[in-house]
């Protein structure tokens, strides 16, 4: 089975999306969407778990052919937003590290494509309102070439 990026992206946001709750995917790209402050056009009633998502691929050890597609190695990076509370600042923390946890644990389940679980990081926004968590997968897949 073939996957064009466009389509890792989708799957991968639906998957997420299973989660329920308040997740909910960012309306802007990931390279928008954090590490700074929350952007203008994500609502601060939207902004938390508010999630996008972006990745960087590579060609696997694999002969490339046309009718098969190329083997793909792509390193796939997971950002959200959970919202940090003052008077409840460890509470929250836990909450947001509970919230990664089932990203890592819908990731991973993805259909038709190897997603594998690398690294997470966390920081927060410059504001101090917003906790702001990445999580970073490798997935395998083959990327159509016609």
């Amino acid at each position: 089975m073939t996957t064009t990026f466009a389509e890792l992206r989708q799957d991968l946001s639906t998957q997420i999306l299973t989660i329920g709750g308040d997740w909910n995917a960012s309306p802007v790209p990931y390279h928008l969407h954090g590490p700074g402050d929350v952007p203008d056009a994500v609502p601060a009633s939207k902004a938390h778990l508010s999630f996008s998502i972006g990745f960087d691929s590579e060609a696997g050890e694999d002969r490339q052919r046309a009718a098969l597609g190329a083997l793909t190695l792509s390193g796939v990076s997971v950002r959200f937003f959970a919202r940090y509370t003052p008077r409840d600042g460890l509470a929250s923390e836990d909450a947001a590290l509970d919230h990664e946890r089932d990203l890592i644990a819908a990731a991973i389940a993805t259909d038709g494509v190897q997603v594998l679980w690398e690294s997470s990081s966390r920081d927060m926004t410059s504001s101090g309102e917003w906790f702001v968590h990445e999580s970073r997968f490798q997935t395998y897949h083959r990327l159509p070439l016609t």
